[in-house]
């Protein structure tokens, strides 16, 4: 588990793609950037936009100190033509006591003057900033308008391979949704999922790819792993590499590397990681249940996933039984007889509908 850092501010980030930052300031960005892959991506985010604007970022914001020279300077060169005039005209003491008050007045009335441009000057920042604010949630309207997204639904009984535009493979397996863009952006990749998916991610360390997932968010430069997303719970299991998960209104995420597991829960936020045995939670990709003391309801409702059947129990208390054991999703009928003479329960089975019962009852 790890510490992400606060972002860095917006205004410094754009110093940094007009190349106006100080060599220590270069450094503090450089380590910044290096600290997580959110950073690298919230970086890439917006130097897409920055690209995206394009002459619009090289307009020069007045300066107000300058325009202030500019404006007291021609103020001075007035005053000092008049003056002259004055002092010419007639040398007496009451005349340079006329100008003394004269000048006293200029001064009073350039302040006024100075005021005026430094509130004009912020103004015309103030609407470079609205409008360059508005050129970028245009261009996001527009760039989302150019992508097209598709949903792959896996029904019941189905599982879905997809091959992404970047070249990543993904397995969406059964009761799943998986949403994806026609093409990824530049600088970032980003899919959505509901309910459960194998990722085999193509590698691009400057092109980070997102799976949003309930409340979740894992990112990853290029690996393999397992997302699951049931009843408020999303379970995230690396089979090659490393990947990092968080929550996007927590600072803290955890990086996981192969064979780790993380729950997370709606109401509870994150367990802790922990090691676990990839042949058992991935075993639906290879075409198989594993069960490990899993209560009868639970297994019933893979079995239902998986075949697309109706189960029922006659009794409510046979849903409390446990179950140990590895089978091949071949054969519908060889799994329910297998069940059945291991919890001793009789299981009747025509069509899609299930129904499991007390034996002689």
């Amino acid at each position: 588990m790890l510490k992400l850092p606060k972002q860095i501010d917006y205004h410094f980030l754009v110093r940094v793609l007009n190349d106006e930052i100080t060599p220590e300031e270069k450094e503090y960005f450089e380590s910044w950037l290096s600290e997580s892959e959110k950073n690298r991506e919230v970086f890439g985010e917006i130097t897409f936009l920055w690209d995206k604007i394009g002459s619009v970022h090289s307009i020069t914001l007045p300066d107000p100190l300058v325009q202030w020279e500019k404006i007291a300077s021609k103020v001075a060169l007035s005053n000092t033509k008049t003056d002259t005039r004055i002092l010419e005209k007639d040398s007496k003491i009451i005349q340079i006591e006329k100008f003394n008050e004269s000048f006293r007045k200029r001064i009073f009335s350039s302040n006024i003057i100075k005021a005026a441009a430094v509130v004009a000057v912020i103004a015309v920042s103030s609407f470079f900033l609205f409008y360059l604010d508005q050129k970028i949630n245009h261009d996001i309207v527009q760039s989302s308008e150019q992508i097209k997204m598709y949903e792959a639904v896996a029904r019941k009984g189905e599982k879905i391979e997809l091959s992404l535009s970047d070249g990543s493979k993904i397995l969406v397996n059964s009761d799943s949704k998986l949403i994806y863009p026609s093409q990824f952006n530049p600088k970032f990749r980003e899919v959505e999922l509901n309910g459960e998916a194998y990722f085999s991610v193509a590698s691009d360390s400057l092109k980070p790819f997102k799976v949003k997932c309930g409340n979740t968010i894992t990112v990853v430069k290029g690996t393999e792993f397992n997302i699951r997303n049931r009843k408020n719970t999303v379970r995230v299991v690396v089979a090659e590499g490393s990947v990092d998960t968080y929550t996007p209104n927590s600072n803290i995420a955890y990086k996981l590397k192969k064979g780790d597991m993380v729950f997370y829960n709606n109401q509870t936020g994150y367990a802790e990681q922990r090691k676990v045995d990839l042949e058992k939670h991935l075993a639906w990709k290879n075409g198989k249940l594993i069960f490990d003391r899993t209560k009868l309801y639970d297994v019933m409702e893979e079995i239902e996933r998986c075949f697309n059947v109706d189960v029922k129990f006659a009794d409510a208390a046979l849903m409390q039984k446990s179950l140990t054991g590895v089978f091949e999703t071949n054969s519908i009928d060889r799994i329910l007889s297998v069940i059945s003479l291991a919890l001793d329960i009789q299981i009747l089975h025509n069509g899609r509908n299930i129904v499991i019962k007390n034996i002689g009852s």
